[in-house]
C-alpha cells in the first residue's frame, strides 16, 4: 500500500497519512513542464495586445497536424474516464481521426458513422455498442495549464442540429481539490442551441458557466447565464473569451462582457490529501490550475433539454473551426492575476445576477484532543468512553514525555472488544446532514511493536474498525492492521461514505448512541495482543448546508445565532423594483426592525418589526443564511417554536409566517390576528412543516414574517423571540381527515401547503347561513405570481393525515366529493384535484351565485383506483391571480369536504358523447400544460351537428411541444374499448379552433401505451366537423383511450379548444 507522506507535529513526530477507502484505479498523467509560446512567426490575426497583459502561450493552427506539445487527443466515449456517455449522456464516440489541421484552423469534424466492434478500443468503450456519430476532443493536460490569466479563442461553430460545441477549462489533474466538481470547471462557451424553428421566443444562444461545489448531490453547484439574440454563434467566426482572477471571472463574446461571477459566489468542500475533508479558500476552486479542452459532443443532456437532440436520419457532417487560442498573464500581481482589467476588454460594471454570497459550510468536533477525557461538545453536552462492550479491553490515558495526552489500548488476541466515544449522560445525540452528507472521522494512530502480526494470511491478523452507533444498528468499515506502519503516529481519515458504503444499515442519525466506536479483533497463532495509541479524534463535515451535531438548531434567542449569518432582512416590492431586494439596514426602509431588552423574564433581547405605512406590498422580515442548514433534517420528530406579541395593528391585519428552503417552502401560515400587548406561544411538528411542502433538510430562510396577505398589511409593529427548532415534540400533531370542517380544527399549523401565489388561512364566516352555519371556515386567495414567465396554478393543498382512496373502475364508492363553497364571484372556476405530488385526477366546480354558501358535488366516477395524499384546490387555473388589487374576486371560502359514494354513471362511446345527459360523468386527463374541463361557455356554433349544452374545453399554455393534451373518460379511458368493429372504424367529432392549425386524434390501449393510433387533420378556424377514420387498426383488438392533441409543436399562450359529440360511425 502506498503511504502519502505528511509531515507535521502533532505529536513531535513525522508521520503518514493514510486514506481509508475502496481502492478505485486512478489514471494519473505526470505533469509536464508548462510549455509557453511567445508567438508564431508573421502577422497575428486581429488587433495587437494590449501591452499590460502578456501573452504567454498560444496554437495558432499553422501547421497540417495537431500541434502534441500542446495536445493530447481524447478519445472514447468516456469509459477510460469512468463517464459512461461522458457523464452527460453523449452518443459520439471521439477518434483522433475528427481532429485535423487545415488552412490555419483547427478542425473538429461531427459525422453520422456507425463505430463498433474492432473500431472500438476495450479500453476507451464498449465493442458491442454500435456508436452512431463520430467526433473530437482535445486538451492541453499535463502540457500547458494555467491559474489566472485571459484565455480566448475564435472559433466558427458547426450549425448542425444536435452537436454540442464547447471551449472549457478543467481543474488539473493534479489538483489538490481532486475530482470534479471540487476541482473546478469554466465553460468558456458552450453552443447547441440553433433556435431556427420560426417560433416567437425560440432564438440561438450561447452560454458560459462555472462549476464547483461538492462530490455529491446536490453539492455539485453551477452558475450559468445564455447570451441570446442579436448573437448567433453559428454565423461566423466570433471570440469567446474569460478573464479569470483571485476576484472574479468574467466571460466575454466578441468583446462585450455578458457574465461575471465574484469569488464570493463559488466554493468548494473536498477531501484534502493531507487533512481529510475541509473547505477551500476564498478563491477556490479556481485558485488552482486547470487545462484547456476544445470538443463537439454529439447529442447528451443540453441539447436534449431544448429539443435540439440529433437526427441520426439527417445528420450528414459538419466542423467546428478554431483559428487560434491564446493565452496571457498579467503581471501586475502573479500570486492573484489582478491588476488588467479593461486592458482588452471592457467589463461590465452593471452586470446583475442574482447571486448572493455563497460559501461553502465546514465543521469540525473534536471528540477527543489530548486528554483528559473526552470533549464537551458545542451543543453543552460532555462525551464519555463507552466500555460496556470492553471484551478484556484495557485502555489508560497515558502522556508522552512532550505533554500530549493519548489512548492507551490493549485488545485481548483471540476475540473482538471495543471502546466507543457516548454522551456522558447516556442521552442519545443528532448527527444532521446524512447520510447525504459529506464528511470524516479524524484520528492519529499509533500501532506498538509488541502488537499482534503485522500481516494478513497464513490464519495471523489484526483489524481495526470505526463505526457510527445507533442502538443496535452502526455503520462499520474494518480495516487489516497490515495497512498501517508501526511505531510512528499516522493521520488517518475515514470518509463517511466508505462506512455507509460498507454497512448502510439503516441507523437513526437522530439516535446516534456512539458518536464513534473503535473496534479491534485479533486471531492467529502469535497470541498476540492488539496495541495502539489513538489521539485527536475528530469529526468534520460540510458542503453547501450546514450540518453536525446539534440538540436544537436555534434561530433567535437574545440574538442571531451563528448559523443564520446573513443576520435579520427586509425585502419588500418598491426595493425589489428599485434593485434592492434584500436590505440589512432595519432603519431606512418599509420593514424597519431594532433588537432591545423587554425587563421582562424569558424576553430579554427581542426583536421589534415594524411594517411602514407607506403603501409598500410583498413586505416581510426574516432571519436568513447563505448555507442551506441541513441539520433541521435530523430533527423530524421534534418541533418549531416560536414567541410573538403585537404591539400595533391599526386595521386589524392578520399575521402569516413561513420558512423557506433552497427550493422549497411552507407556504404562508396563517398565525391569526394577535392580541395586543400580550406574549403567545406557537409550536408546530417539523412533520407537519414537511406536510406543508418544506424540504426540511434545505432551509435558508427559518423565520419569515409576513403582514397580512401577501406582505400587504400595513402600520403593524410585532415582536418576536425564542424561534428554535426542537428536537422534542411537546404536543401531538394535528389529524385532518375527511370529512374537513374547520370548526374541529386549529387554525395554526395545519398541513396545508400553499403554492405559486395561493394563500391560505382559517378565518370567520364570512356569511354564515343554512347552507353552512359554521363559526369558522378555510379561506384561499389567488395572488399575482411575479415569476418571468409566471406559473399559473396557484392555489393550496390540503395534506390528509391518512390517505384518499377510491376504489377500481366501476365501482362508484367513495368516488364523489361534497365540498361547500363561497365566493363573492359567480363563475368562479375552482379546480379540485386529488394529488400525489402534482399527479392525479382533477375536475371543476364553477361557482353559480356570489356571496352565497353553495354545494357542489365533484364527481370522479371512471376513474381508475388510486390512493392519494390530499385534495389540491386552484382558483381558475390558468390565469394569474389578482388577490392583491381584487380580493373578492380573487377569494373563495370552503367548509366540509366530505366523500361519498357517486351515483352517476361514465359516459361511453355507445352512443353519441355529448356532455350532456343526465347523471353521467365525463372524466378528462390532461398531461403537458393542457387545462380542460367540461363548460356551458363556448363560441356559438350554428352549423350541423352543432355543439350545445355542455362542451369538453382544453386551454393550452406556453410549452412548444406535442405532449400537450387531453385524455377522454380519465387517464385510463374508458371503462369499456371502443366499440371498433369491420366497417365501423371511424370516429367524426364536432370541433372548434381559435386558428387554422392541427388535431391529432389517437387511439390507445390502456394496458399497453405502446399499442396505439393516430391521425392528424388539418384544421381551419371555427366549428367544423372532422372524421378520423382508424381503418388501418385491427379491430379485433381493445382501445380503450381517445387523446386529443391540438396544434402539436406550436407555441400556445392560453389558447381555447371545443369538442362535443364524439361518435363512432356508423351509430
Amino acid at each position: 500500500m502506498l503511504f502519502p507522506t505528511l509531515k507535521f507535529n502533532s505529536h513531535g513526530f513525522s508521520a503518514s497519512r493514510i486514506v481509508l477507502r475502496a481502492l478505485a484505479a486512478v489514471v494519473m498523467l505526470t505533469m509536464l513542464s508548462a510549455c509557453i509560446k511567445e508567438g508564431r512567426d508573421g502577422a497575428i490575426d486581429g488587433p495587437p495586445p494590449s501591452r499590460e497583459w502578456v501573452l504567454v502561450w498560444s496554437d495558432e493552427f499553422e501547421g497540417t497536424a495537431l500541434d502534441l506539445d500542446n495536445w493530447s487527443f481524447q478519445i472514447g466515449d468516456g469509459k477510460a474516464y469512468g463517464l459512461s456517455g461522458w457523464g452527460n449522456n453523449e452518443q459520439q464516440y471521439y477518434t483522433e481521426g475528427s481532429v485535423s489541421v487545415s488552412d490555419g484552423n483547427l478542425v473538429i469534424t461531427s459525422a453520422r458513422e456507425d463505430i463498433t466492434g474492432v473500431a472500438v478500443d476495450p479500453a476507451f468503450g464498449d465493442p458491442n455498442t454500435t456508436y452512431q456519430y463520430s467526433s473530437g476532443r482535445i486538451r492541453t493536460s499535463g502540457k500547458f495549464e494555467l491559474t489566472y490569466g485571459r484565455v480566448e479563442a475564435r472559433i466558427k461553430m458547426p450549425a448542425t442540429k444536435g452537436i454540442w460545441n464547447a471551449f472549457w477549462l478543467l481543474g488539473s489533474e493534479m489538483s489538490p481539490y481532486g475530482v470534479w466538481p471540487g476541482k473546478g470547471e469554466i465553460d468558456i462557451v458552450e453552443a447547441y442551441k440553433r433556435g431556427d424553428s420560426g417560433v416567437p421566443g425560440d432564438d440561438p444562444f450561447a452560454s458560459g458557466a462555472a462549476h464547483f461545489g461538492a462530490d455529491i448531490f446536490p453539492d455539485n453547484w453551477q452558475f450559468l447565464t445564455k447570451k441570446k439574440n442579436p448573437f448567433n454563434h453559428f454565423d461566423d467566426f466570433h471570440v469567446y473569451a474569460i478573464e479569470w482572477d483571485a476576484e472574479e471571472i468574467r466571460w466575454f463574446i466578441d468583446g462585450e462582457n455578458f457574465f461575471s461571477l465574484r469569488n464570493d459566489n463559488y466554493w468548494n468542500y473536498y477531501d484534502d490529501a493531507e487533512e481529510g475533508f475541509k473547505a477551500g479558500g476564498d478563491s477556490a476552486p479556481f485558485d488552482e490550475d486547470q487545462y484547456i479542452i476544445l470538443n463537439a459532443a454529439v447529442g447528451g443532456n443540453l441539447p436534449r433539454d431544448v429539443g435540439e437532440e440529433p437526427d441520426p436520419d439527417t445528420f450528414t457532417s459538419d466542423e467546428m473551426l478554431v483559428d487560434y487560442v491564446r493565452v496571457y498573464e498579467c503581471p501586475f500581481d502573479a500570486s492573484t492575476g489582478t491588476g488588467c482589467k479593461n486592458k482588452i476588454d471592457q467589463a461590465d460594471e452593471f452586470l446583475k445576477f442574482e447571486f448572493g454570497p455563497n460559501r461553502a459550510f465546514a465543521a469540525l468536533f473534536d471528540y477527543y484532543i489530548d486528554g483528559v477525557g473526552p470533549e464537551t461538545l458545542p451543543t453543552g453536552k460532555t462525551l464519555a468512553f463507552n466500555d460496556a462492550n470492553l471484551g478484556g479491553l484495557v485502555y489508560q490515558e497515558m502522556t508522552e514525555p512532550n505533554g500530549n495526552t493519548y489512548i492507551d489500548i490493549v485488545a485481548p488476541a483471540g476475540g473482538a472488544s471495543q471502546l466507543g466515544f457516548k454522551d456522558s449522560q447516556d442521552e442519545n445525540l443528532i448527527i444532521a446532514g446524512f447520510p447525504r452528507g459529506l464528511g470524516d472521522i479524524k484520528f492519529d494512530l499509533y500501532i506498538e511493536s509488541d502488537s499482534t502480526a503485522n500481516v494478513e494470511g497464513g490464519g495471523v491478523f489484526g483489524r481495526i474498525s470505526i463505526a457510527i452507533v445507533s442502538g443496535n444498528t452502526s455503520t462499520a468499515k474494518a480495516f487489516p492492521l497490515s495497512d498501517f506502519e508501526r511505531d510512528t503516529w499516522q493521520r488517518v481519515t475515514v470518509p463517511i461514505s466508505e462506512l455507509l458504503d460498507a454497512s448502510n444499515s439503516g441507523i437513526r442519525w437522530d439516535e446516534i448512541s456512539e458518536v464513534v466506536r473503535f473496534g479491534f479483533f485479533s486471531l492467529g497463532g502469535d497470541g498476540l495482543p492488539t496495541h495502539v495509541r489513538i489521539d485527536n479524534v475528530q469529526f468534520a463535515c460540510g458542503g453547501k448546508s450546514a450540518c453536525g451535531i446539534v440538540d436544537e438548531v436555534p434561530v433567535y434567542t437574545n440574538m442571531v445565532e451563528p448559523f443564520w449569518d446573513r443576520g435579520i432582512v427586509g425585502n419588500d416590492q418598491d426595493q425589489v423594483t428599485a434593485a434592492n431586494a434584500d436590505y440589512t439596514d432595519g432603519t431606512q426602509y418599509h420593514v424597519q426592525w431594532r433588537e432591545y431588552d423587554t425587563g421582562l423574564p424569558g424576553f430579554d433581547t427581542v426583536v421589534e418589526t415594524t411594517f411602514g405605512t407607506t403603501g409598500a406590498v410583498g413586505a416581510v422580515n426574516f432571519v436568513g443564511a447563505s448555507n442551506a442548514v441541513a441539520t433541521i433534517g435530523a430533527l423530524t420528530n421534534g418541533e418549531f417554536r416560536f414567541d410573538m406579541r403585537m404591539r400595533q395593528n391599526p386595521n386589524n391585519e392578520e399575521l402569516f409566517f413561513k420558512i423557506d428552503g433552497e427550493s422549497s417552502s411552507t407556504g404562508e401560515q396563517p398565525l391569526g390576528n394577535l392580541p395586543i400587548d400580550t406574549w403567545v406561544s406557537f409550536s408546530c411538528p417539523i412533520a407537519t412543516l414537511e406536510q406543508q411542502g418544506l424540504d426540511i433538510s434545505t432551509v435558508t430562510a427559518p423565520f419569515v414574517l409576513v403582514p397580512g396577505n401577501n406582505g400587504a398589511g400595513q402600520g403593524v409593529v410585532v415582536e418576536w423571540d425564542n424561534v428554535t427548532f426542537s428536537p422534542v415534540q411537546s404536543g401531538s400533531s394535528t389529524v385532518m381527515n375527511l370529512p374537513i370542517i374547520f370548526d374541529t380544527l386549529p387554525g395554526f399549523c395545519l398541513p396545508v401547503a400553499s403554492f405559486e401565489g395561493g394563500a391560505f388561512a382559517v378565518v370567520d364566516n364570512p356569511s354564515p347561513d343554512a347552507t353552512n352555519g359554521n363559526s369558522r371556515v378555510g379561506r384561499t386567495i389567488k395572488f399575482e405570481n411575479r415569476e418571468n414567465p409566471p406559473n399559473l396554478f396557484g392555489g393550496i393543498a390540503l395534506v390528509t393525515t391518512d390517505p384518499i382512496e377510491i376504489g377500481p373502475a366501476g365501482d362508484p364508492t367513495g368516488k364523489a366529493f361534497k365540498i361547500k363553497a363561497y365566493s363573492s364571484r359567480a363563475g368562479m372556476k375552482v379546480t379540485f384535484k386529488l394529488d400525489n405530488s402534482g399527479v392525479g385526477p382533477a375536475r371543476i366546480f364553477e361557482t353559480i351565485v356570489a356571496d352565497a354558501w353553495e354545494e357542489f358535488v365533484v364527481d370522479f366516477n371512471g376513474e381508475s383506483p388510486g390512493s392519494y395524499a390530499g385534495i389540491t384546490l386552484i382558483i381558475d387555473d390558468g390565469i394569474n391571480g389578482d388577490g392583491e388589487n381584487d380580493p373578492d374576486a380573487w377569494t373563495l371560502y370552503f367548509d366540509e369536504i366530505e366523500q361519498i359514494d357517486s351515483t352517476s354513471t361514465e359516459g361511453d362511446l355507445t352512443g353519441v358523447y355529448d356532455y350532456d345527459q343526465p347523471n353521467t360523468t365525463y372524466p378528462l386527463f390532461d398531461f403537458g400544460e393542457a387545462r380542460s374541463e367540461v363548460t356551458t361557455t363556448f363560441p356559438a356554433d350554428s352549423g350541423t351537428g352543432a355543439a350545445a349544452g355542455s362542451v369538453g374545453k382544453v386551454t393550452l399554455f406556453d410549452f412548444a411541444q406535442s405532449t400537450n393534451g387531453t385524455i377522454l373518460s380519465g387517464e385510463d379511458g374508458f371503462s369499456t374499448p371502443i366499440p371498433f368493429e369491420a366497417g365501423r372504424t371511424t370516429i367524426r367529432a364536432r370541433v372548434y379552433a381559435p386558428r387554422a392549425g392541427t388535431l391529432t386524434m389517437k387511439v390507445e390501449d390502456a394496458q399497453d401505451p405502446g399499442r396505439n393510433a393516430e391521425i392528424e387533420i388539418i384544421t381551419s378556424s371555427g366549428w367544423q366537423t372532422l372524421d378520423f377514420d382508424f381503418f388501418f387498426i385491427e379491430v379485433n383488438e381493445t382501445f380503450e383511450k381517445i387523446v386529443l392533441i391540438f396544434d402539436a409543436n406550436e407555441t400556445h399562450d392560453g389558447e381555447e379548444y371545443y369538442w362535443d359529440n364524439i361518435e363512432l360511425l356508423p351509430l
